[in-house]
């Protein structure tokens, strides 16, 4: 019976070019027959690609591959040379950024629903009523510095942006965000490496994202101003309960003195009431 055997092709290569990749592939597959089918009792063996970047030959059981290059899948059907032209899902980027933006309105529509001041102006004592967070000044410090990791500039970029504000992302008056997809779209399609910069940062400056990520890692971290407000708030209602427990131990206390005073009184009237009556026999 035939062993198999390597079909010969160069290493593979998948190069970045202008409309995506380049490669080359190699596969193992058993002998064929002139009619191009494995011969009897041949096996197949697994799939090698090459990729240009890695310093290792990728080794699949399919000829299909789609954990190499992020959003391709291979189909291997031959050895040789291959390009592989892949374009930017410019839609998708415009929801990933619209979410974010959406995000961050719902939180800032949050803080301003728990923070209103309102008055009572037809009661005789014009009760003021005042949200939760209305006082609250570390919400809203956290709050401008969420606003401030979105909309400052990066500085380091050589790029043609530093600013969400320039691919559609601005800032309005009220604190909420507004993005124009249209914008986010002509930036993708003229300077698509650059709006990537923007995002994710190029060599060792960092992104918008990276920034916003460390913020909202640094906030909320379990020594962070959120955890530790939380704390400090979880102490004032210690302290206050305790208080209150003070308190209602003292009207408890003062309950039962006058309770007893008046047992006594009670058992005073009592007595006169006897003594009374035996002086009038």
């Amino acid at each position: 019976m035939p062993k198999p055997k390597r079909l010969g092709s160069p290493p593979v290569e998948v190069r970045p070019t202008a409309g995506g990749y380049r490669f080359t592939e190699r596969f193992w597959r058993a002998p064929s027959s002139r009619s191009g089918q494995p011969m009897n009792g041949a096996r197949n063996e697994n799939a090698s690609i090459t990729v240009t970047g890695f310093a290792t030959p990728f080794s699949r059981e399919s000829n299909v591959i789609s954990d190499v290059i992020p959003g391709v899948t291979l189909t291997l059907l031959k050895t040789g040379a291959a390009t592989v032209t892949s374009e930017s899902d410019t839609a998708a980027v415009g929801a990933k950024v619209k979410d974010v933006a959406d995000a961050y309105n719902a939180l800032v529509s949050f803080v301003n629903q728990q923070s209103t001041v309102t008055q009572d102006t037809t009661s005789t004592d014009r009760t003021v009523s005042a949200g939760p967070l209305a006082f609250d000044s570390t919400v809203k410090s956290l709050l401008s510095g969420l606003h401030d990791a979105l909309s400052n500039p990066v500085d380091g970029l050589s790029g043609s942006f530093s600013l969400l504000a320039e691919i559609g992302l601005t800032s309005n008056k009220d604190g909420t965000l507004t993005f124009d997809s249209s914008k986010l779209t002509s930036a993708l399609s003229t300077n698509e490496g650059d709006v990537a910069a923007l995002f994710t940062g190029s060599g060792t400056t960092g992104g918008v994202f990276d920034r916003l990520h460390d913020y909202l890692t640094g906030v909320t971290g379990p020594n962070g101003p959120l955890a530790t407000h939380s704390n400090a708030l979880g102490d004032q209602i210690t302290s206050l309960q305790s208080r209150i427990d003070d308190g209602q131990r003292s009207v408890d206390a003062y309950q039962a003195n006058l309770k007893a005073q008046f047992t006594n009184l009670e058992l005073l009237v009592s007595s006169l009431k006897s003594q009374s009556g035996l002086l009038g026999a």
